[in-house]
């Protein structure tokens, strides 16, 4: 399970980053795009009052004289503190009676510029520390808020006067048409939408992460198996495969594909390669290529890790095992072309079958052959494992593009003739779990893998 911390959200950021702005701007648009045409605009008209004191005749007024009466002037003023207190309380609960919302609609009637379904919302909050209390009138129309917002302070008035005894509650700040609505407010929205999509987009791929259960580095790999990555290639999202030819070494002098980022991965992976034959090797090498699963990268990679030796003067034969895909074959030769298995079924001698200094460069491809054939039993016969010792004398590295293990039993038999076998590796497909099936797989068959290759690794 991975830790989610800073470096973790920031990984996510770093890596995903416009698609995340992007889906993050797009929200806040829609949202304000939605704000605009589904929701109703609200505007606001406010009137402020001043509400005077009690008259003497009120019993409120009586309460605080005889308050006044029984302490000094302390106790005066807390008693008209409180007493204030509760008033602002009860004025913002006449605001809400009946009786106040009953007056206010019939003033809007006998002004007959309204209909009576007109629907609007009243608020009322007392100034802090004051006698001011400010009435708030929302409506969708803003001469309807201000007409309404006229008619509660005349009705206020009014009814203070005669339930409160209050006889010099005034006006102090005049309600005035708001044209500008209240609600929605457009910028917030946009900001809030904006905020959901950045949101979504880090919690989508934080749970594709933290659930996320395939290999992705090196570490991993060496962690899981217990065996070295010997090559990492990296993913150039800017590389074209050409079907024709997917190597990236040519014959050309300066050619940008010899120069790029992947063609140094894999002169990077030819040095750890050449560090790891053995010092005292009087024969080439028979390396065997598999992995997990179809489309993974393995014939592209064995194809351009052979070019790369022989860029650096080493004589390779790439032999085409895959029955099944036919890899090699459908990159360099053509349909129908005899090849390894026509070898094995003594149609054709090697010196035939093989193709010579492909593009121009020193390295061989012996093509599959005849599909028809069992290429398990063939590649596990006397005669398989002869034509291996000869090729060994010819060659320096001999790679057979195996097909994937956990398809056919190729892997199996081809591999039993092969001095090393690696396995391809791709970064953010293959599954820890499925890479420990296949290592075990193949040590019950005595097959052991002697190194890795992790491709499709993503820049940092």
């Amino acid at each position: 399970m991975q830790e989610i911390d800073f470096w973790f959200i920031w990984d996510i950021f770093r890596k995903k980053w416009k698609i995340i702005l992007f889906v993050a701007f797009l929200m806040g648009a829609t949202s304000g795009v939605l704000s605009k045409l589904c929701l109703t605009p609200k505007y606001r008209s406010s009137v402020s009052l001043y509400l005077g004191r009690v008259t003497e005749n009120n019993p409120l007024s009586k309460a605080q004289m005889l308050m006044s009466t029984q302490g000094n002037m302390g106790a005066t003023i807390g008693s008209e503190l409180n007493l204030g207190s509760q008033l602002s309380t009860d004025y913002q609960q006449l605001i809400k009676t009946e009786a106040i919302t009953e007056s206010v609609a019939d003033e809007l009637a006998k002004q007959g510029k309204w209909t009576n379904d007109k629907k609007y919302k009243v608020k009322a909050k007392m100034v802090k520390a004051t006698r001011i209390m400010q009435i708030d009138i929302d409506s969708d129309n803003p001469i309807f808020s201000l007409e309404v917002a006229r008619i509660y302070a005349k009705v206020f008035i009014n009814k203070t006067q005669q339930l409160l005894g209050i006889q010099n509650t005034q006006i102090v700040e005049e309600p005035v048409a708001q044209m500008k609505p209240v609600f929605p407010i457009l910028w917030l929205n946009i900001l809030g939408g904006f905020l959901v999509g950045l949101l979504i987009m880090f919690f989508f791929y934080t749970a594709a992460k933290v659930l996320d259960r395939s290999i992705r580095s090196s570490e991993e790999i060496e962690s899981t198996l217990n065996i070295p990555v010997i090559g990492t290639v990296h993913e150039d999202k800017d590389y074209a495969l050409e079907h024709e030819n997917p190597l990236l070494f040519t014959t050309k002098e300066d050619s940008a594909q010899d120069r790029s980022q992947l063609a140094e991965d894999f002169r990077v992976f030819r040095v750890n390669l050449i560090n790891n034959r053995p010092k005292d090797a009087t024969e080439g090498s028979v390396i065997a290529v598999t992995s997990t699963s179809a489309k993974d990268g393995k014939t592209f990679c064995t194809a351009n890790l052979g070019a790369s030796l022989a860029e650096a003067g080493y004589k390779v034969l790439l032999i085409d095992c895959d029955t099944g895909k036919r890899g090699l074959q459908s990159y360099f030769g053509k349909k129908g072309e005899k090849g390894l298995m026509n070898i094995l079924t003594d149609e054709i001698d090697f010196e035939h079958a093989v193709k010579h200094n492909l593009n121009g460069s020193n390295m061989d491809v012996l093509f599959c052959g005849d599909q028809s054939l069992n290429s398990a039993n063939l590649m596990v016969s006397p005669k398989f494992k002869k034509l291996m010792e000869n090729i060994k004398k010819d060659y320096d590295y001999v790679f057979l593009d195996v097909s994937c293990h956990l398809g056919t039993a190729d892997i199996v038999s081809a591999g039993s003739s092969a001095d090393s076998v690696l396995l391809l590796v791709r970064s953010g497909k293959t599954v820890s779990s499925v890479v420990k099936q296949t290592a075990e797989t193949l040590k019950r068959a005595n097959l052991e893998i002697s190194g890795v290759i992790l491709n499709g690794v993503e820049e940092d």
